[in-house]
């Protein structure tokens, strides 16, 4: 049966023929050089300001779009508040041409109803008294009231 492998202490005869490397300094185990630090603390920094520049940009064109939606969106209720009017004008218009076409028609058929009496006149007239009223004044028939509506 193996037995469990462990890591050699430091002060292991595996470890103390080997040499130390020069960067390394007591009390700074892993620690890289101060320059070195430094250098990637500003690098780190660089890139923290430039994603907040970033971030800050796209905040502000998001600000713009909404603002921008915000406006059309006005302007979208505007035109619905017109639009809804100009339906209810356009409704009132009908019914009032629905009401004068009603009346029209009316007198349309009113005036059928008077020419049809004033032909059955003329008729009636020419059935009496063997010729069409005439009026010296018009080519149109016109009933003669000296035989017609005296009789």
């Amino acid at each position: 049966m193996p037995s469990a492998r462990t890591a050699p202490s430091p002060s292991s005869p595996a470890l103390l023929g080997r040499p130390r490397p020069s960067a390394w300094s007591p009390g700074t185990c892993c620690s890289a050089p101060a320059p070195e630090i430094q250098k990637s603390k500003n690098l780190a920094r660089r890139h923290s300001q430039m994603i907040i520049d970033e971030n800050q940009k796209v905040h502000s064109e998001l600000d713009c779009k909404m603002q921008d939606l915000e406006l059309k969106s006005k302007k979208l209720d505007e035109l619905a508040v017109r639009s809804e009017s100009d339906r209810r004008n356009l409704e009132k218009e009908k019914e009032k041409n629905m009401i004068k076409a009603k009346y029209l028609k009316m007198a349309t058929l009113e005036q059928q109803k008077t020419d049809e009496n004033v032909l059955k006149l003329v008729e009636k007239h020419k059935h009496k008294h063997g010729h069409p009223p005439t009026c010296k004044t018009s080519s149109r028939p016109k009933i003669c009231v000296s035989c017609c509506l005296l009789n």
